[in-house]
């Protein structure tokens, strides 16, 4: 729906096909978690061996979070959520596209948010400054012709609208909570009954 130059279809369509590839690999873990095993397993070999561990910690995480996704009702639900949720923070973006008078079609909106979503993983300074600004400039400018001192503003406006709520509140919760970083401690695993434990190989 978005008209774009050559260069920008390239990079969208290497990011599309990173998305799919990342689509698959979840439906596998999901419809056949050990041949997920399998197949990541030679991966950890180049991690480094006193890494591995928990790479191998991390690694059954993340699959036993995707096996919950193989129950139907589970899985739709997570599906209409997830549209709810980014169908509000788009129309919560054409509304800021609108406070600044940038006069552009509705499809502006899941566009920008896509374009500054993925911004995010960019490696930058706490909170993405400068590259969430550069990011909704860019697909303004290069997607719709925006001009780009009035699509700075959108940007500044956007980025403290969805950015400052999250510090002042959480500053709150720090204060109410008495939080304080040195006081953190790692949660303790809990502890495994004798009629739990599993087996050494052999063992009878």
């Amino acid at each position: 729906a978005v008209g774009l130059p050559t260069s920008a279809v390239v990079a969208l369509g290497l990011v599309a096909a990173a998305v799919l590839l990342a689509t698959g690999i979840i439906v596998v873990a999901v419809v056949d978690r050990p041949r997920a095993e399998r197949w990541s397993s030679p991966f950890l070999q180049f991690v480094p061996a006193p890494l591995r561990p928990r790479a191998r910690q991390a690694r059954d995480a993340m699959l036993d979070g995707i096996s919950t996704l193989a129950e139907v009702r589970r899985l739709a639900l997570v599906i209409g959520w997830t549209v709810a949720s980014w169908a509000m923070t788009a129309l919560v973006v054409y509304m800021l596209l609108q406070a600044t008078q940038i006069d552009v079609p509705i499809t502006a909106a899941p566009f920008v948010l896509v374009v500054t979503t993925l911004a995010f993983l960019l490696p930058s300074s706490p909170g993405a400054v400068g590259v969430y600004d550069a990011a909704a400039v860019t697909a303004l400018a290069t997607g719709f012709g925006v001009d780009r001192e009035l699509a700075t503003s959108y940007a500044l406006l956007a980025h403290a609208f969805f950015v400052a709520p999250s510090l002042v509140l959480g500053g709150l919760f720090v204060l109410l909570m008495q939080l304080r970083i040195r006081n953190a401690r790692p949660v303790a695993e809990p502890a495994v009954r004798a009629d739990e434990r599993v087996p050494e190989p052999g063992a009878r």
